[in-house]
């Protein structure tokens, strides 16, 4: 060989080891789980299991992959033998044609298409004939170059009819069985061995077609249908493996020993699934894991008992992520033995400790011989079972115990105290009750339960939340980077990550769908957004209903153990994914009707209605048990300020579903979920509206704006989705919703721009015709009308009668007095707010200034016989004050703004809009009469508590920044000027999204007028610049 060859079957060989040992050991893992068609079959699975002990054995001691060809030779004979060994063994699992023919293993009929089935009749193919037919036959090499090796030397070539792939062409080995076992035996293998690059490139393609081969075979169910067969098989196994310990003996004789002394107590991992390719983020989780189970001082012979729970809705991986540490810790030998159950109820719960014992007889089999048949009375007494497990290796029927409790007395053994158990699949409290039952009555050994409640009593429980956005997109892009895509893929895989909620097993989804038609990221995010739940919901392997199947157990457990989270789950789904408040939900229990308890009361002799808060905590606190709302992180209040976190997928089923009394049926047909949208949003709006605290009456408290602050998502999911949808609806006939339109019109009143005025008095007419349709109508309906009525009233005179005629609005506002006096007489609270709302009136619209002051005089004259404290009295002193100070009699004015300022402030706070208001109000007028420091003040004291009431993105605070501002820059005060500038700039990105439209004029006059001033030489403290006077409220 040349220095290049010589180098190539260097770098080559190891891998191609690699590749067949990885063969074979997924070929015992395919035929281990074979079905046994013979009788007497069963005990020879043990037999099979026992060899590959013994292949494991031969891995771990020879190192395989990395040196073996340094230690044996990088050109020697007996490395080539050893590479022809190791092909054999493997080809014993991919070789076809012996599969059917030497073994008598074949796949199961009903697992192959019909089709297939259809071919292989029609044609008398056997199990070789069907393969073929699957996988025509391959001339080209991985790489794609045709390889057309070299003739072996004639001393080497096979004598015998070699064993070949029915899917290749392949030439024989260079040695045949005979030959290598022959070899084998000899001392003296170090000599160069002719042809060794051929051998190589023929184990090169050999491993290749074997590793395709096993690929397929994994996708059938295989049989055994031969004891002398599978006899046969157990024995080239064993014959092939006592060749490879001969080869090798000598070489690593004087380092490692191949067996070592029997643990009872160490026994192999066999996982119930394959670990996943690339395992993303997750590591704070596994983190925790390690630092709970394992800690620093926690000794390392004895794991005193530690139970941890993995708690999250279905879908979220925590399966995955308990996988993955199990694999990590079997890699680490941190436990002597991981066990793995199914614990969703008894029978995977035995079946479990079924599969569990096989594993503890096939590993105590090793204890007695690994080359005979296993001593099974022998395995039992070990076992503590004498005479429990027959001649098959199975235990026998109407034993004293099942299979899980011999394995549980087995890990409560004295000595076995580093296992762990890991519990998978906990769906409900009885099943973590079932499980707690099932445990090893011992005090040792660490338990990982996976579990959609919070149920099981544990040492602690991680809370497994949905992705973070950056491991999200690398699941999503499968091995792709995110830097190499174009810019429109990489916005639409960032789109479907979002969309998707970061959920594991949507974005798992969503990549086998795009694999299998070959669509782009773009493509996906248009089908996705075109038919969301149809996507989710679509049909995956063990996943009926797609994504949505994760979470039917869960509902369905819920709907048997308590009937409230249902309703209260799909009336959440309606509103903001981002944080329902409890406080927002206590404000809405009276649109929660299958809460309310009817009672009768003794006095009243009529049905009430009894609002039932512990039934909402109790619905709140096992949707929260089964992981299907999740308090807030950022959330530490208890109480009404607790608020909780719903996925926007979970929020998606649940819109889209309904309950036929027995199951939870998602939605198919666009017609029915309209309905059930629709159904949805009038729930949500009557919630969210029921539960604002707003009214003509002016008793809104500083603390409503806080609660308005908090819930602004849902507030504007009603404006924005919720209520455009409803107002097209015109056979409603629903009072709640009236009286909710109601209260979200009344709202707009305070946020006031073109959009919302609109909207406010469209919400104010959708309410009064919701009104008109109920029949019979009692006086409470009339009584309610006419609160609509006058509320749309105060809107018309803000906006200056809008849409109609000042004759309209006074018409308007008359229908509502006459109403009110009728129905509630002359001094009530809302009929004098009407006195005084006419009042108004003509004085803001400027109809007849001396009508106004005659009503606002009979208006003080009413309000004598009120308290002080009554909010009626003070809005009607300011808003007389007002027609004072626009009639220029600002002694009166004045007097009347600061009588009605105590008041808000001594019964309303100082921080109250209507304190707020007045605050503005006298601050006018002192500017107007150039007392400057005065009004200075009270604008100061305006904006510092709008900014604490509504927050600086609030259009009510920048317009008192703004009066703030102007009067800053009448007294040439241009430092404080441009600090109040630069807020009401940043309060008008944060509240619009971008920047002022008269930005560079703002700051630009603020230089002119410094510069102005300046270049004037006078610098007074205060004083008037009356070529710019501030706006005045």
């Amino acid at each position: 060989m040349t220095g290049f060859e010589i180098a190539g079957v260097a770098l080559a060989a190891p891998a191609i080891v690699e590749r067949l040992i990885q063969v074979s050991l997924d070929g015992y893992k395919v035929f281990q789980d074979a079905k046994m068609a013979g009788k007497g079959i069963q005990k020879y699975r043990y037999e099979l299991d026992v060899s590959r002990v013994r292949l494991e054995g031969w891995i771990q001691a020879t190192k395989c992959g990395g040196d073996l060809w340094m230690a044996l030779g990088e050109k020697s004979r007996r490395y080539q033998l050893v590479l022809e060994t190791l092909a054999y063994i493997a080809g014993v699992f991919a070789q076809v044609e012996q599969l059917e023919k030497k073994y008598g293993i074949k796949p199961l009929v009903n697992q192959i298409q019909s089709s297939e089935v259809k071919t292989v009749a029609e044609k008398g193919l056997g199990i070789s004939g069907w393969f073929k037919n699957l996988h025509p036959p391959r001339l080209a090499s991985k790489s794609g170059r045709s390889r057309s090796p070299s003739p072996a030397p004639k001393h080497f070539r096979s004598t015998s009819s070699p064993i070949g792939l029915s899917s290749t062409n392949l030439a024989p080995v260079l040695n045949d069985e005979k030959a290598i076992l022959k070899y084998s035996r000899e001392t003296d293998l170090e000599f160069d061995a002719p042809g060794l690059e051929e051998c190589i490139a023929q184990m090169d393609e050999r491993a290749w077609e074997y590793k395709h081969a096993l690929s397929t075979f994994r996708k059938y169910e295989w049989v055994f249908t031969s004891q002398a067969e599978l006899q046969l098989l157990i024995e080239d196994l064993n014959k092939y493996i006592t060749c490879l310990e001969t080869l090798t003996s000598a070489p690593f004789q004087t380092n490692i020993q191949i067996f070592t002394p029997f643990n009872e107590f160490r026994v192999p991992f066999k996982p119930p699934f394959s670990r996943l390719s690339q395992f993303i983020g997750r590591e704070e989780i596994l983190d925790e894991m390690e630092d709970i189970l394992h800690p620093a001082l926690a000794g390392k012979d004895h794991y005193r008992r530690r139970v941890i729970v993995l708690h999250g809705m279905g879908g979220i991986g925590k399966s995955q992520v308990a996988l993955e540490y199990a694999y990590r810790k079997a890699e680490q030998n941190k436990y002597s033995t991981i066990f793995w159950i199914d614990a969703t109820d008894y029978s995977t719960i035995n079946a479990s400790g079924r599969q569990i014992l096989e594993t503890l007889i096939s590993h105590y089999a090793t204890k007695h011989s690994i080359t005979s048949s296993p001593d099974f009375p022998r395995i039992a007494t070990d076992l503590g079972i004498p005479g429990q497990i027959d001649n098959t290796g199975k235990l026998i029927e109407g034993s004293n115990k099942t299979a899980w409790q011999i394995v549980q007395s087995w890990m409560a053994r004295e000595g076995n105290s580093t296992w762990c158990l890991i519990a998978d699949g906990i769906n409900g409290e009885a099943d973590a009750a079932r499980l707690l039952e099932a445990l090893p009555k011992c005090g040792h050994g660490h338990i990982v339960i996976t579990s959609r409640v919070r149920g099981p009593r544990c040492d602690c429980i991680i809370d497994i939340p949905p992705m973070d956005k950056e491991s999200g997109i690398k699941l999503l892009l499968d091995c792709k980077k995110l830097e190499d895509l174009a810019e429109k893929d990489r916005e639409a895989a960032e789109s479907i990550v979002e969309k998707l909620g970061y959920l594991p097993l949507a974005l798992s989804q969503a990549v086998a769908y795009m694999v299998s038609r070959a669509l782009d990221f773009v493509e996906y995010l248009q089908r996705l957004c075109e038919d969301m739940s149809g996507f989710i919901g679509r049909s995956f392997p063990q996943y009926a209903e797609g994504v949505f199947s994760c979470w039917k157990l869960s509902v369905q457990a819920l709907q048997e153990s308590n009937p409230d989270t249902i309703p209260l789950l799909r009336l959440c789904s309606f509103l903001s994914p981002e944080g329902v408040s409890k406080e927002l939900l206590y404000r809405g229990l009276g649109s929660m009707h299958w809460l309310h308890c009817i009672s009768l009361r003794e006095e009243n002799v009529k049905c009430v209605l009894d609002l039932d808060k512990s039934r909402l905590d109790e619905a709140i606190d096992d949707l929260v048990k089964y992981a299907l709302i999740k308090p807030k992180a950022s959330s530490t209040s208890r109480g009404e300020d607790r608020s909780y976190w719903i996925h926007p997928l979970v929020q998606l089923w649940a819109r889209e579903s309904y309950s036929d009394g027995e199951s939870i049926i998602l939605a198919r047909e666009k017609q029915h979920k309209d309905q059930l949208r629709k159904e949805g949003a009038r729930k949500a709006i009557c919630m969210v509206g029921i539960g604002l605290d707003v009214d003509n009456r002016g008793d809104r408290k500083s603390s409503e704006w806080i609660f308005e602050r908090k819930n602004v998502a849902h507030l504007n999911l009603c404006y924005n989705v919720h209520i455009p949808d409803v107002l097209e609806e015109d056979d409603i006939v629903d009072e709640e919703l009236a009286l909710a339109l109601w209260k979200l019109g009344c709202r707009l009143q305070y946020y006031i721009s073109d959009d919302n005025n609109r909207l406010a008095v469209d919400l104010h007419r959708k309410s009064l015709r919701l009104y008109e349709r109920l029949t019979p109508r009692g006086s409470d309906i009339e009584v309610a009308m006419l609160l609509v009525k006058q509320s749309l009233s105060i809107i018309y005179i803000q906006l200056h009668y809008m849409d109609c005629t000042i004759e309209d609005v006074i018409l308007l506002i008359d229908e509502t007095l006459d109403g009110q006096r009728r129905l509630l007489g002359e001094l009530h609270r809302d009929t004098l707010v009407s006195f005084s709302l006419k009042a108004s009136c003509l004085h803001i619209l400027q109809v007849d200034p001396d009508a106004s002051a005659a009503l606002y005089k009979q208006c003080m004259r009413n309000i004598q016989t009120l308290p002080e404290s009554d909010p009626i009295v003070s809005f009607t002193m300011h808003d007389f004050a007002a027609l004072y100070f626009s009639q220029q009699e600002y002694g009166k004015a004045l007097e009347l703004f600061e009588r009605s300022l105590d008041l808000y402030c001594k019964y309303r706070g100082v921080n109250h809009q209507d304190t707020l208001i007045a605050l503005g109000s006298i601050a006018a007028l002192t500017w107007e009469l150039k007392d400057y420091e005065k009004a200075q003040e009270y604008l100061h004291r305006r904006v510092k508590g709008s900014e604490e009431t509504f927050g600086l993105a609030n259009s009510y605070t920048l317009r008192a920044i703004g009066d703030l501002q102007h009067i800053y820059l009448d007294m040439n005060q241009f430092d404080n000027a441009s600090a109040e500038t630069e807020k009401l700039l940043g309060g008008w990105r944060i509240l619009h999204g971008e920047e002022h439209p008269n930005r560079d004029g703002m700051l630009w006059e603020i230089k002119f007028r410094r510069m102005r001033h300046l270049s004037e030489g006078s610098y007074p403290s205060s004083g008037p610049d009356e070529s710019n006077k501030g706006a005045k409220d």
